[in-house]
């Protein structure tokens, strides 16, 4: 926000959306990114879309000023101004409100936009965040029950770059997320004293109102960022014990003191012997903390064999 000489008010939300893989669609500026979930082979049908929608209102003061609102429509297949202008709504309020009925005030004006477009930022994400936890359920953690997935024998690291893919797309949505969090929590400390929210009256009502609306988006968008990182911290753990064994026999058959002769077959079995020690290990560990874990609350409710 800045007073001199008039005033600015302006927000820009980057996000991600969920659309289905469509390459007509796709941004032929190159402004935009596009992502599929899970790699190219795998014939996903659903893409991740880059996105930002921004709002700048401009003014000389409270009775002179003009909003402009651009928002990414490159993944869509319909004209929303068309419809906005069919049915004589406000563009930048998503249609929600006519336009006979104006806001006249500047500032009520840009939190107005502001509280409704994130709320659709939020529903944006939380369908990604959704969607993505229900095709990761098979890449849980490793267990008795899905250890003999982990131990096929996967000569062509189909599954070794899969895992690999989803990491790395978690790793950037969840910067993503954090990076607009950050930015609404340095404009809700920095600059909530321009909108007199301890003020009485009508109008600062409202703006307490809207502030109340996009803090509460803003807590669920805590919230699928925590899922991220739980999503994230596991199949990291995943990766040390699926990594290790490869990097461990890669280095063995790399040294000079090996002789060059030894079949590729002793590397495979070398591998495969080295992959089941080391998640027998790990489910080992898994499981004895869960029983630990299990033995410490009957112990702390007075239960007794």
């Amino acid at each position: 926000m800045q007073q001199q000489r008039g005033f600015t008010l302006e927000f820009h939300l980057p996000h991600y959306v969920l659309r289905p893989d469509r390459p007509e669609l796709r941004d032929g500026r190159g402004l935009r990114k596009s992502r599929s979930f899970l790699p190219p082979s795998s014939g996903s049908n659903d893409r991740i879309y880059e996105a930002q929608l921004s709002l700048v209102v401009i003014g000389v003061d409270e009775f002179f000023w003009m909003a402009y609102f651009s928002e990414d429509s490159y993944f869509r297949n319909s004209n929303q101004i068309s419809e906005y202008l069919q049915d004589k709504t406000d563009g930048p309020s998503f249609g929600l409100r006519l336009c006979k009925f104006p806001i006249w005030d500047p500032r009520y004006y840009f939190l107005s936009i502001l509280s409704i477009r994130m709320g659709q930022v939020t529903m944006e994400w939380r369908v990604l965040v959704e969607t993505i936890e229900g095709r990761l359920d098979r890449h849980g953690e490793i267990d008795e029950d899905n250890l003999d997935e982990f131990l096929e024998d996967d000569p062509s690291l189909q599954k070794t770059k899969e895992f690999t893919w989803i990491l790395c797309t978690l790793r950037r949505l969840r910067n993503s997320l954090a990076r607009l969090i950050a930015s609404w929590a340095a404009f809700d400390r920095n600059n909530s004293v321009y909108f007199d929210l301890d003020s009485d009256g009508a109008l600062a009502a409202k703006f307490r109102e809207c502030f109340f609306s996009v803090r509460q988006s803003t807590a669920e968008l805590n919230t699928l960022q925590m899922v991220l990182e739980q999503r994230i911290e596991t199949m990291e753990k995943m990766a040390s014990v699926l990594y290790l064994p490869v990097t461990l026999v890669t280095s063995a058959f790399s040294m000079n003191q090996v002789s060059n002769d030894i079949a590729w077959w002793k590397y495979w079995v070398s591998l495969f012997c080295l992959t089941s020690a080391t998640v027998a290990v790990a489910v080992g560990l898994h499981l004895m903390v869960h029983q630990m874990r299990n033995s410490n609350i009957r112990s702390m409710l007075g239960y007794t064999r």
